[in-house]
């Protein structure tokens, strides 16, 4: 590989398939990768995180309780991240993380056989997916509307990583299986 890390931000216009075939020899090549989407936006990134059964949400995530934003709906806090090698010089700090405007990520109850995936952060059970677009600017009139909108917690961030076998999201990595490669 040509590279230690590849970072994927918010991309306007949708990979082709050739470009996303490349991101995929990539990561099949043990290369590592940091994937960051916007809501509403096609990345055209679809094909490679189904590979590992995730799907990115199209709408934003309204945090409800006022405690856990910055101010807005749209910029959820985040206080407690889930223990993983990534986070654990974070977790004593007692940091809040904001995510600007995030959106969500869907995983599978079951990875696919060879990867683990491990939420890292999750929104509270106040969130909700908005879909009215709209309501971005507009802040103060954005509100849950049940029976139309899918209630929270969401997954914010995860990692996904290779492993000897699939595992239940969020457990923690097998003893001898700590050098899982991150994605």
């Amino acid at each position: 590989a040509d590279a230690n890390l590849v970072i994927v931000v918010g991309p306007r216009t949708p990979f082709n398939e050739a470009e996303v075939q490349a991101l995929s020899t990539y990561i099949d090549g043990g290369g590592d990768m940091i994937i960051m989407v916007d809501p509403g936006v096609d990345s055209g990134l679809a094909p490679l995180l189904a590979k590992w059964g995730i799907e990115a949400g199209r709408q934003y995530v309204a945090e409800g309780d006022q405690r856990l934003t910055a101010r807005s709906p749209f910029l959820p806090v985040v206080a407690d991240l889930a223990a993983h090698a990534i986070t654990d010089k974070l977790r004593p700090m007692g940091l809040f993380y904001l995510f600007a405007v995030p959106t969500y990520l869907n995983v599978p109850q079951q990875p696919p056989a060879g990867w683990r995936i491990t939420p890292l952060a999750k929104t509270s059970a106040q969130s909700w997916a908005e879909s009215d677009d709209s309501a971005i600017r507009n802040p103060g009139n954005a509100k849950f509307d049940e029976g139309t909108e899918q209630k929270g917690p969401f997954n914010v961030a995860v990692v996904v990583e290779q492993s000897s076998g699939p595992t239940v999201p969020g457990a923690p990595p097998a003893a001898d299986d700590s050098a899982g490669k991150s994605r």
